[in-house]
């Protein structure tokens, strides 16, 4: 089991090992009741585990100083940013200060036609490029190669995936529950729930890209009054499979009420529908591994990046819009 010093930061492995006692006793007592036979009554075995234990401090693991490269990109924007640092130890005494790389020299290159561009530092690690050669354009192949002062050059590809499609989102079922009272638990007056279930599938997106609908409904009662709320699957990204749809279900409600009040009708889905390539898809995922527990281990960070560079390029694309409820 590793456990840490409080006083000097460094892992301890504690180990055990076992000593094994074992007492056996053993007792019989015979009657003769009526011509029967012999009774025997075993008394009782017991087995008892005694423990030895031992510390030994081991030194951490040694650090090696690694650049890290973020960059992500969209066709909704001709604007590109990427912003490099350098890592810090996870083991020692606590060190907030960030370590900027200055003096690298990053290229965006459209590998199906050959053009590129060259970012330019404004300090702080910051490196931006407003694009004059290079366009963004849906199933392109793009890399990104950072050229160090020490002469390693690091680099990651990126296909920017197709934009998405409302056309190919369609709704299985979305139906309204029985409404029921709640009472509010701080003394205020009742309000009404309403339950939702939806289900809708997405289909047109190619193996290698991943979609992401970010939407909510919205339902009428009699008068025209709306009531939104909004939809957060389990499954909130998903692989394409060319044609076989993909699946997302929902269970949730939404509050009525204090002037807006039933009986209510669905009637439409709106918002946006969000595609991305596996390096954006990976880094949304490990930012919420983050969560300030100091007794967190370091994160393991999914890099798309050459020689020892650890990192994301990635790209997205989103279209907003909105589907009919019938």
């Amino acid at each position: 089991m590793l456990v840490r010093n409080s006083k000097n930061n460094i892992p301890t492995y504690t180990n055990h090992t076992f000593q094994f006692r074992i007492v056996d006793a053993f007792s019989y007592l015979g009657k003769f009741m009526n011509g029967s036979l012999n009774t025997f009554l075993i008394v009782a075995i017991s087995v008892f585990f005694v423990g030895c234990e031992q510390d030994a401090e081991v030194d951490p693991p040694k650090f090696v100083k690694k650049p890290v490269i973020t960059c992500l990109m969209t066709p909704k924007s001709n604007f590109v940013e990427a912003k490099l640092n350098y890592t810090k130890p996870y083991y020692g005494v606590p060190d907030n200060t960030i370590e900027h790389i200055a003096d690298a020299t990053l290229v965006l290159e459209d590998l199906n036609v050959g053009t590129k561009d060259t970012f330019g530092h404004t300090g702080l690690g910051l490196y931006q490029l407003l694009l004059k050669n290079v366009s963004l354009v849906p199933l392109h192949k793009y890399e990104l190669r950072v050229y160090m002062k020490n002469g390693q050059v690091h680099k990651a590809q990126s296909t920017i995936p197709p934009l998405a499609d409302f056309s190919n989102l369609s709704v299985n079922f979305a139906t309204l529950g029985k409404p029921y009272e709640e009472t509010d638990p701080w003394g205020g007056p009742t309000y009404t729930l309403n339950p939702v279930t939806i289900e809708f599938a997405y289909k047109g997106l190619n193996e290698g890209f991943y979609v992401s609908p970010q939407l909510e409904g919205a339902a009428q009662n009699v008068l025209g009054q709306e009531s939104q709320f909004e939809l957060y699957f389990n499954e909130e990204m998903q692989e394409g499979e060319g044609n076989k749809p993909l699946v997302f279900f929902k269970r949730t409600n939404f509050y009525s009420g204090f002037g807006l009040n039933g009986p209510f009708k669905l009637t439409e889905l709106r918002g946006a529908i969000y595609t991305m390539d596996k390096a954006y898809r990976d880094l949304y995922l490990v930012q919420w591994q983050d969560d300030e527990n100091p007794f967190q281990e370091p994160i393991l960070y999914n890099s798309n990046f050459s020689e020892g560079a650890i990192g994301v390029f990635g790209s997205y694309d989103f279209t907003t819009g909105s589907v009919k409820l019938k």
